[in-house]
């Protein structure tokens, strides 16, 4: 938690490098820490699955400290730990980020618990379906993870941007983020289509769990590009401190449209392990059209 709140602060003023760079760092300290203490090195105990416990927690607190001392040694930051030092508390403004937040988090929250609800169905079909569903949505992580970058990134210009009352900055960000996940867009459409028998074989060489994987990847592809566009988009509203229609919009388009369409194609349609995809890019379309017509409307109010 204080190592998510430096971050979150200096991502807010523009900063992304330094925590990228710690956390590059504590997975060096991690991955020493594991070999340590699941393996009784360099004079340390030999623990098993509690070392590689240990070696997180160590890796942890390493990245807290680094950003304490980052922050305050750091001249970039002088500025604000002045500030900072002179800061009391204040019940409004408290008030204000609870009100941004707990939407903000509820959001996460049910992006997580759609994708979880989809697997526990997963589990409902088949041992082979689960571990296909496993592979299929740990390869889905490499588009996704650069949507969430560039819906950060969104983030962040937009919200200041915003700050500076410039309309015409936010839609150039906006455009920016959108144009670039297109081009990755392509690309990860190309990869999990055209490699879809090859990429499960990353994993496994059980011929029945990779042909439903490949299955599964062709889903994948479908979606990528209104996932792109949803995750964008979202980066946008956040910018504008716009959070709670984006979770009733989430919770429109995962729980009362995406679920209820997974259930009804794996256990009502028959199509069994797949289907439960299927209820992915219909959500997302929901999804994505409603993040843009919200983003419109507060466009225009601007």
């Amino acid at each position: 938690m204080v190592f998510y709140a430096y971050k979150q602060f200096a991502e807010g003023v523009g900063d992304t490098k330094t925590a990228m760079k710690i956390m590059l760092w504590a997975n060096v300290v991690n991955t020493i820490g594991n070999y340590m203490f699941m393996y009784g090195k360099f004079g340390a105990p030999e623990m098993g699955l509690t070392g590689a416990g240990i070696g997180t927690l160590i890796a942890r607190i390493f990245m807290a400290i680094a950003f304490i001392i980052l922050f305050y040694k750091n001249q970039k930051y002088k500025l604000f730990t002045e500030l900072y030092s002179q800061a009391s508390f204040c019940w409004s403004k408290f008030s204000q980020i609870v009100k941004l937040g707990i939407p903000l988090g509820g959001q996460i929250v049910m992006e997580a618990c759609a994708f979880g609800l989809c697997a526990i169905m997963m589990g409902w079909v088949s041992e082979v379906g689960m571990a296909a569903h496993q592979i299929a949505i740990t390869l889905s992580t490499l588009g996704f993870m650069i949507y969430q970058g560039l819906g950060s990134g969104t983030t962040i210009r937009v919200s200041h941007y915003k700050g500076a009352n410039d309309k015409e900055g936010i839609i150039r960000a906006t455009k920016t983020a959108m144009n670039l996940m297109y081009v990755y867009c392509a690309f990860s459409i190309i990869l999990f289509v055209g490699a879809r028998n090859i990429l499960p074989l990353l994993f496994t060489t059980d011929i029945t769990v990779i042909q439903l994987a490949a299955q599964m990847l062709i889903v994948c592809g479908v979606f990528q590009l209104v996932d792109g566009i949803q995750i964008v988009l979202v980066g946008t509203l956040r910018g504008f401190a716009d959070a709670r229609i984006p979770v009733i919009i989430t919770f429109i388009s995962y729980f009362l449209i995406s679920l209820p369409f997974s259930y009804l194609s794996a256990f009502q349609w028959g199509y069994g392990a797949v289907g439960i995809w299927f209820g992915f890019p219909v959500g997302l379309v929901v999804c994505s059209a409603l993040f843009q017509m919200r983003y419109k409307y507060i466009l225009k109010k601007i």
